[in-house]
């Protein structure tokens, strides 16, 4: 390469020039290619089950996936955050969006699985409506987190505090515990793991409720900036309402499953 170079030969160069322009572009489609197998792989899919057995079954994939996706969404804005990295935070809301987007079309479709029931499937129709109520929930919340994250980087006010960051981080890696371990119990179908995670959820409760007292204390003593502060309270309490949402989800499968019933789908 070198030699053709320094005989300045235009002919060269453009090879040259052209070699990487070709690998980039395979790079490039070779990325986008994985991104959208993976965006594929997690994308909801509509319930056509006819039991609250069947539909408990067949939407374990959906908070499987809706459970991995929170995590990362989560996780995103609160680094995001840390980082003022707008760029990242900007792609986040993106992608909160596209789950929003895709629980939509799961309420969209509800109307045509209700109408695909027989008259002693009525109990499948309300425990589906509470999980798409459930999941839309989710998305709120991580919609609101998204976007309000991003606003505060986008119009440059004052980067959270160490302590700030460091409370944070500590609340977002029990969420990706509460979340791993979810997303791991609907992958392997062990709904009976879902009462061991229930029972962590006073203390995320009482965790978050910690934290709000040490920005009180702080605010009354030593904070100076109310943006900040309106944000990093606007943060926990809408972790809160994150936490207990996903909480009811877990209680409606928890109380509703039954592995004694064999789960019955439409038939075609």
């Amino acid at each position: 390469i070198l030699t053709l170079i320094s005989f300045g030969k235009g002919a060269a160069i453009g090879i040259l020039l052209f070699v990487a322009i070709l690998l980039l572009a395979r790079n490039y489609i070779s990325y986008n290619r994985k991104s959208k197998e993976i965006m594929a792989e997690d994308r909801l899919i509509k319930t056509e089950s006819k039991s609250i057995q069947g539909v408990i079954v067949e939407s374990s994939k959906n908070i499987s996936h809706a459970m991995k996706r929170s995590s990362k969404l989560y996780r995103i804005s609160i680094d995001g955050l840390a980082k003022q990295d707008l760029e990242r935070l900007k792609k986040n809301k993106s992608n909160v969006v596209k789950l929003s987007a895709e629980i939509d079309d799961l309420r969209n479709h509800l109307f045509y699985f209700i109408k695909n029931l027989d008259d002693s499937s009525v109990e499948a129709s309300n425990f589906y409506i509470n999980i798409l109520s459930y999941l839309t929930d989710i998305s709120q919340s991580l919609e609101f987190i998204t976007k309000i994250s991003h606003k505060h980087v986008n119009n440059n006010h004052k980067k959270l505090k160490f302590n700030q960051v460091k409370e944070l981080t500590e609340i977002n890696s029990e969420l990706e515990t509460l979340f791993s371990s979810t997303k791991q119990a609907f992958d392997n179908e062990s709904y009976e793991e879902i009462g061991k995670i229930i029972s962590n959820k006073q203390r995320l409760y009482d965790l978050v409720k910690e934290k709000i007292e040490k920005q009180i204390t702080r605010t009354r003593s030593e904070e100076s900036s109310p943006k900040n502060t309106t944000l990093y309270f606007s943060l926990l309490l809408e972790t809160k309402d994150l936490i207990e949402a996903t909480m009811k989800l877990l209680e409606l499968y928890y109380s509703n499953y039954d592995d004694s019933v064999e789960p019955a789908t439409i038939e075609e």
